[in-house]
């Protein structure tokens, strides 16, 4: 019976331990896909159901999930340094596509 507690009491703790656990996103991959979430926001601003497509493409393509993201931002904005460090490679990645595509 004690046994059984035992077993019973660390699966528990694992259960739960595993549904708190949040999926960070890397901090460079976080920044190409919040400045290529931004742009096709723009782009399709006024079509949301292929702002939805291009976003779960998006997603597929860096092998995360949306909530994964949304949890990585919120964690970001809740430290200053981290936020600091997001911002910066999420500038420089947008800066190197301007760079690649000009404006006209």
């Amino acid at each position: 019976m004690f046994r059984y507690k035992i077993v019973v009491s660390f699966l528990v703790i694992l259960f739960f331990s595993a549904c708190s656990k949040q999926n960070k996103v890397n901090v460079d991959i976080a920044a190409r896909v919040f400045i290529n979430k931004l742009i096709i926001e723009d782009i399709y601003r006024n079509q949301p159901d292929s702002i939805k497509i291009k976003e779960n493409k998006l997603f597929k393509k860096y092998h995360i999930t949306k909530q994964d993201f949304i949890n990585t931002i919120s964690s970001y904005k809740s430290d200053r340094e981290q936020w600091d460090v997001f911002f910066k490679k999420a500038k420089k990645y947008l800066d190197s596509l301007r760079a690649l595509h000009p404006l006209r």
